[in-house]
């Protein structure tokens, strides 16, 4: 690849988020057990599921399902779900998805989502609630015909911008655009060098650099230091939460999220316009603020985070399952988890987790962020959940993504900076 020296093939709707829709498809078109159980079986629903199959059948090239009819390699390999990417980038979204996004029509720095990942999106929302936990709901006649018909208008929607944009052989042309360049540290035989990496636009809203240049010429003088306001939050710090959670397959987990007092400070210089300090380590390639009216003060921010809290576990868990085996997995290691849901927001984070972590030495006096969902005391945490895996997700940065998030490519913060 001409602009990223190594192309790479993206999914849209993760592998391990197929594998849940691949798993209920078999088993709804193949229910097995006794004629006497089967005989209890809705019939609609097979026929249904068996309706959907043969979309996606027709959504695949012949080589591919000529090659295997396994059913969730046929799903994983639909060139509608597929994109041409760079080989490194810099945020790996894990079991999230990862949709294509273009420039808004009304050109106001905003993005919106192509039209195939717009209705794949409508998809994973429709049968992913249904597909995970210990007891999943399962997939009814109409969810299947709703998929079926999604697909169809998926399939047809790629084709539309595969032959406007003039293109050759299974998959649509790449989406440069969407792309931005930067760099990390990558292990050759020579040793650690940077080399190019690039990050996904996606729905970030941009507002360009005359709103750079314009928050610049309105910030406070001097920047006010958030260590007074941050201890004005007293006994609230550190931030320290357990939840009980089940993964995809239903597997229990015991999920202790924390944030000390430094961290917050870091977040509020690197995402307040409020605190941003300018310093050459806090302006990267993409610089995500929340916007003015949403979070100003050190309070407010601490207060965000403490709602997100229950969302910023299950998102965690899901990565670290998604991205990392037995093998890989290590005290300290370090992920970044875009693309989580927050009600009205979207957020991404930077942690580190530790598996099976000693929870016993945990504060536990009811201080610190408030119980939100899903959270529970010591005793709760470890009720019932002997045979769980116990992590601790150590955040060292929670921001605003996507269209939560305003957005700066480093080369309009360095322009603003010399206005």
């Amino acid at each position: 690849m001409k602009d990223w020296g190594t192309g790479a093939i993206h999914h849209k709707i993760s592998k391990d988020t197929l594998d849940l829709l691949g798993r209920a498809l078999t088993s709804a078109m193949n229910p097995g057990g006794s004629k006497a159980s089967r005989r209890n079986l809705d019939a609609d629903i097979i026929d249904a599921a068996k309706e959907f199959w043969v979309a996606a059948q027709k959504c695949a090239p012949s080589a591919l399902t000529g090659l295997t009819s396994d059913i969730t390699k046929v799903l994983w390999n639909l060139p509608v779900n597929l994109e041409i990417g760079p080989a490194e980038i810099l945020e790996n979204p894990g079991a999230s998805f990862d949709p294509n996004s273009e420039p808004s029509p009304a050109g106001n720095g905003k993005r919106v989502l192509s039209a195939e990942s717009r209705i794949l999106q409508e998809m994973e929302s429709l049968f992913l609630p249904k597909l995970i936990g210990a007891t999943p709901a399962g997939l009814t006649a109409k969810d299947w015909r709703t998929l079926r018909d999604q697909l169809v208008a998926a399939q047809a929607a790629f084709k539309a911008d595969y032959e406007a944009r003039d293109g050759k052989g299974l998959l649509a042309p790449p989406r440069i655009e969407q792309w931005i360049e930067g760099t990390k540290k990558i292990k050759f035989s020579t040793g650690e060098q940077d080399a190019p990496a690039f990050q996904r636009k996606r729905l970030r809203y941009f507002p360009g650099a005359a709103s750079a240049r314009q928050w610049y010429v309105n910030r406070p003088t001097p920047i006010p230091d958030p260590t007074n306001a941050i201890a004005a939050l007293g006994a609230s710090l550190p931030i320290r939460q357990r939840y009980n959670l089940t993964d995809r397959e239903g597997g229990k987990h015991v999920v202790q999220v924390t944030m000390d007092t430094d961290a917050l400070k870091h977040t509020c210089q690197r995402h307040c316009y409020t605190y941003f300090t300018w310093e050459k380590d806090d302006i990267k390639l993409v610089n995500n603020f929340w916007p003015r009216n949403r979070v100003s003060t050190a309070a407010q921010y601490f207060a965000t985070i403490s709602g997100a809290l229950p969302d910023i576990a299950q998102a965690g868990l899901d990565h670290i399952l998604a991205e990392f085996d037995e093998r890989e997995q290590k005290i300290g290691r370090s992920i970044t988890v875009v693309n989580v849901p927050h009600g009205n927001d979207v957020l991404f984070f930077i942690a580190k987790f530790t598996k099976d972590a000693d929870l016993t030495e945990a504060d536990d006096s009811g201080e610190g962020a408030p119980a939100g969902e899903g959270s529970a005391s010591e005793a709760e945490a470890d009720s019932g959940t002997d045979d769980a895996t116990v992590w601790e997700l150590n955040l060292a940065t929670v921001a605003p993504d996507g269209p939560t998030a305003e957005s700066f490519p480093t080369s309009e913060l360095s322009a603003a900076k010399k206005a």
